[in-house]
């Protein structure tokens, strides 16, 4: 998957998450880059160093900016590396085998500026009707 670049980021105070994460990507033969998550805490540096506005934080918590600002992150180390597309995940995702085809199927298909994943807790989520061996 020598096209697109791949991140992944994770909070340094998970290194089993770092595990699980270097292990499919072994597994797979994928080479990946992680991002340093941002933490809530950082969040609160940010609100009172005036560079988050307060009121964000009556309408999402600490973490889910913290969420936001990790893959901001990442996003921009894929401009600066001048990637055309790039492959994000956070530190709990589940990799199937088939992620090299699809991921390339989807670079030489995409007519968008962005595509995003999202599940919450225990949902599975299926692309299409395709298989892939």
């Amino acid at each position: 998957m020598t096209d697109l670049p791949v991140y992944y980021i994770n909070l340094a105070s998970r290194p089993d998450r770092r595990d699980h994460m270097e292990r499919q990507f072994r597994r797979l033969g994928v080479a990946a880059e992680r991002i340093e998550a941002v933490t809530a805490s950082n969040v609160e540096q940010l609100v009172i160093e005036k560079e988050i506005p307060a009121e964000a934080l009556h309408t999402l918590t600490a973490g889910q900016i913290a969420c936001s600002l990790s893959h901001c992150l990442a996003w921009t180390k894929a401009l600066e590396a001048g990637a055309q597309a790039v492959l994000i995940l956070e530190d709990d995702a589940l990799i199937a085998p088939a992620l090299t085809k699809i991921s390339r199927e989807i670079i030489r298909t995409l007519r968008t500026g962005l595509i995003k994943l999202d599940t919450a807790s225990n949902m599975t989520v299926r692309l299409g009707s395709r298989t892939y061996d």
